[in-house]
């Protein structure tokens, strides 16, 4: 019974992650050229990478937001939800591990630090979709290439903390890990398509 009741508890403190996975998949199709069919702003590859990258990048917020919530959860109000029924996903082990749940140079919590990442590349986006000819919108791209980058970085890191020294993966911390991953690409490809002639196109 006791085992039937922590398959409820973990299975419903998941869907909000998959919410989230739902409106990253959403940023990927828009990308695409099947997303064409719903909207003629989607007939430019440019709006379409870039509508699907903020899309990405508000999905990214939101797993970094929930990440953070369940960070103070578990150190202020010692919660235990917001783990998985597979034994090798345990949010609680991951974000209540003092030793690695902030950034070991300002002790920053992860979440916060995704929070504020996310929100960066978020004005960059919106302000490259809204002024997509300006003269500045390279640096713009190129900022938002290196901030998802850095993101990458850290996910390579944390991911090696979660198999190697907690035996163990938070499901929010890797949504936020593949929206960055995600964005990254995104991004990437859209400061290529900006050093061509595809990007008036």
């Amino acid at each position: 019974m006791e085992g039937l009741l922590r398959f409820v508890e973990c299975d419903i403190m998941d869907y909000p992650l998959i919410l989230y996975g739902i409106i990253m998949l959403a940023g990927v199709f828009c990308a695409t050229p099947y997303s064409e069919k719903l909207n003629p702003i989607f007939s430019s590859k440019r709006n379409r990478f870039l509508i699907g990258l903020i899309i990405v990048i508000i999905s990214g917020y939101l797993v970094s937001t929930h990440t953070f919530w369940l960070h103070q959860k578990y150190n202020e109000m010692g919660g235990s939800g917001g783990c998985s029924a597979f034994s090798v996903f345990s949010c609680q082990d991951v974000i209540s591990n003092n030793n690695y749940n902030s950034d070991p140079v300002f002790g920053i919590p992860w979440g916060l630090l995704g929070m504020i990442a996310f929100s960066l590349m978020a004005v960059i986006s919106i302000s490259i979709f809204r002024n997509s000819d300006a003269g500045w919108v390279k640096n713009w791209l190129t900022a938002g290439t290196v901030i998802s980058g850095f993101g990458v970085l850290i996910a390579i890191y944390l991911i090696y903390l979660e198999i190697f020294k907690m035996g163990v993966f938070c499901q929010y911390c890797t949504g936020a890990h593949v929206a960055d991953i995600l964005a990254f690409g995104m991004f990437y490809y859209l400061l290529s398509m900006n050093e061509s002639e595809s990007w008036n196109s």
